[in-house]
């Protein structure tokens, strides 16, 4: 006969228990560790195994290290929720059956940003004219929750400004700046892992057109809202990628298109105006170094004339000629030009040296001027000068002949009377005209009358 003191016929059993984790949101956990404790009241645990799945169940297949009836099972990253298998068999061989704890979801991964030009218009000198950045968000396990962004010209910076997100990324255009410009991001699973900052590559963005000022750079004034010089300064503005070059032309109608290259320096060129019988003006157009170009803009318009009228001309009026080169009557015409502002006036003088400074206002008839001659004991000539209304006054020019008039008559003074046999004699002693020379007459008859020169 046998004799049995000790039977065992209960299967072992196995329980669940969190060991140990970091984190829990929305469901997930960033680290978890599950803790299989293993237990028979009778011949005790003799060995397990386990398996880690996604499914309902799985079958045991890791031996498992056991320490006091019990063994830690940590769960890896995983898209889906986790569960651990065990199976425990006793020293009698009793098992307790496969026994799966609750699912688990595992995601200890932070996401990651990465970007790329979403659309752009293309500038010049690696300039953009408009550009926009994509981030595209990545996340192999709980997948991304959400995301910030913060725009900068420097190194990196902190995200500050919630990202819109759609399909996993969202857009970000970059404004106008005179610095190139990166996007840095920062993303958060729904596990609670978040990214480090990553930023972008850096982008000079312009799309601002540049613009052009005109202001009085030098000038001299004249007269009836005309200048004798006058030169104009074109500013040249462009707050983001700087001027690159302008062109301009110079028209006496609204507009113009320019075809001038100009030559800028400190972001700016000055025009002078030549002479023109119209008023004139300055169009500029200017492209900025991202390949933006201003419209034409045009300054206000200036009147220019520094140019001197001049005589052109001198002509015969009323002559009538007398005797031994002298003249009974006599006028000149003198013909002035201006081709710019016109004439506006004329002064004279007569002289019987080689010159006098002209001082009698001539009147203007069209562009010619009447000098009429009085008497004088000597020959006299004229000097005159032209001003134009931009108030230009030109050489005086003295003529080079001097002539002789006398426009007087001559008067007699009867000295007296003196009575012969004969004959009777009548002096006019002193008699004199203009020219200084005494004339004297006598008569027999008191009708037939000569002259003499002397009494």
């Amino acid at each position: 006969s046998i004799e049995v003191n000790k039977i065992d016929k209960i299967n072992p059993s196995i329980t669940f228990g969190i060991h140990s984790q970091t984190g829990e949101g929305n469901g997930w956990h960033k680290d978890l560790s599950i803790k299989v404790q293993l237990s028979d009241n009778e011949t005790g645990v003799s060995s397990s195994k386990y398996c880690v799945t996604t499914e309902a169940s799985c079958e045991p297949n890791v031996d498992a290290t056991i320490s006091d009836n019990s063994y830690v099972v940590t769960l890896g990253n995983n898209g889906s929720a986790q569960k651990v298998c065990s199976i425990v068999t006793d020293n009698v061989g009793n098992s307790s059956g496969v026994v799966c704890s609750d699912a688990y979801k595992i995601d200890n991964i932070v996401p990651g940003s990465s970007f790329s030009i979403n659309s752009q218009t293309g500038g010049s000198n690696d300039w953009y004219k408009a550009l926009s950045l994509k981030v595209s968000l990545s996340d192999t396990n709980s997948g991304v929750s959400s995301a910030k962004y913060c725009v900068t010209t420097d190194a990196n910076c902190t995200p500050n400004v919630d990202a819109t997100i759609s399909n996993n990324s969202y857009v970000v255009t970059l404004e106008n700046n005179a610095s190139g410009q990166r996007v840095c991001s920062v993303a958060t699973d729904f596990a609670g892992n978040t990214s480090s900052v990553e930023c972008s590559d850096f982008y000079k963005i312009d799309n601002t057109m540049p613009r052009a000022m005109f202001d009085i750079e030098s000038s001299t004034s004249g007269s009836n809202g005309w200048y004798k010089a006058l030169s104009l300064k074109v500013s040249l503005d462009d707050t983001n990628s700087g001027v690159s070059s302008s062109k301009y032309c110079v028209t006496t109608d609204g507009s113009c298109t320019p075809n001038v290259d100009a030559t800028i320096s400190n972001n700016s060129y000055v025009v002078t105006l030549g002479n023109n019988g119209s008023a004139q003006k300055v169009c500029s157009q200017v492209t900025d170094n991202a390949g933006n170009s201003s419209g034409v803009a045009c300054s206000e318009a200036y009147r220019v004339d520094g140019e001197k009228p001049s005589l052109t001309n001198v002509a015969g009026g009323v002559m009538t000629q007398g005797e031994n080169g002298w003249w009974k009557e006599l006028s000149l015409i003198a013909t002035g030009a201006d081709a710019i502002s016109g004439l506006s006036g004329s002064k004279y003088c007569f002289t019987t040296g080689a010159s006098c400074t002209p001082n009698i206002n001539g009147t203007l008839n069209g562009d010619r001027v009447t000098l009429n001659y009085g008497s004088n004991a000597s020959a006299q000539r004229f000097c005159i000068s032209f001003s134009d209304q931009a108030g230009n006054e030109s050489s005086v020019w003295c003529d080079p002949t001097a002539y002789s008039v006398d426009t007087i008559n001559p008067t007699a003074n009867i000295q007296g009377t003196s009575v012969n046999l004969n004959s009777i004699t009548i002096s006019a002693a002193g008699s004199t005209d203009n020219i200084g020379i005494p004339t004297y007459y006598y008569s027999l008859d008191n009708v037939t009358w000569y002259a003499s020169s002397s009494n």
